[in-house]
């Protein structure tokens, strides 16, 4: 059983007691990322106060993850319905900062800056149809097994079951009066 549960935090901060009874890993082989989860978040802004006694790590893994999110580059995505520009740090299926969670679709992603826990923000992504860039809102797209547009939902409606055309009737409403505001 020794192993199972992912790195121990106390023994890379020498502070596991319970050897060979641990279930968490003691194999400093591991790489770092796989102890990322284990950064202590407060730390890396500088307001963890539980010192010593904290369960995350601090030192040269927490200041390393600082600097990574201190340089993340980020690049501008735009969506061509309501022409929001996001800037976005990650375009995939699975971000970095997303534990185990693995989206249907290639999307445009950004760390939530407002989450204590990294959380994937999705940004948007392209219309299956006519492969624009569009935001996630509702007056701009909708996934039903793949990403469509808007205006292509509305142009493809019947090929909808009800409750999706009841959804894109109302958000294409929503999106002429809020277009004509």
């Amino acid at each position: 059983m020794a192993g199972m549960g992912g790195v121990c935090f106390d023994f890379l901060k020498s502070k596991c007691s319970r050897g060979d009874a641990c279930r968490f890993s003691h194999d400093t082989s591991l790489e770092t990322s796989s102890c990322k989860d284990g950064v202590c978040y407060d730390y890396t802004r500088g307001l963890c106060t539980r010192g010593d006694t904290c369960r995350y790590l601090h030192g040269e893994l927490a200041g390393a993850s600082q600097d990574l999110a201190a340089s993340t580059e980020y690049s501008p995505f735009t969506c061509t319905v309501c022409e929001i520009e996001i800037n976005y740090d990650y375009h995939g299926r699975q971000p970095p900062y997303a534990r185990n969670v693995s989206f249907l679709e290639d999307g445009y992603f950004r760390r939530d800056p407002f989450s204590v826990d990294p959380r994937a923000l999705f940004l948007g992504g392209f219309c299956s149809v006519c492969g624009v860039p569009v935001c996630a809102a509702s007056t701009c797209s909708f996934f039903y097994a793949k990403r469509f547009c808007l205006p292509c939902g509305s142009d493809n409606i019947h090929a909808f079951p009800p409750e999706i055309q009841q959804d894109v009737r109302r958000n294409s409403a929503a999106a002429t009066v809020a277009s004509s505001s």
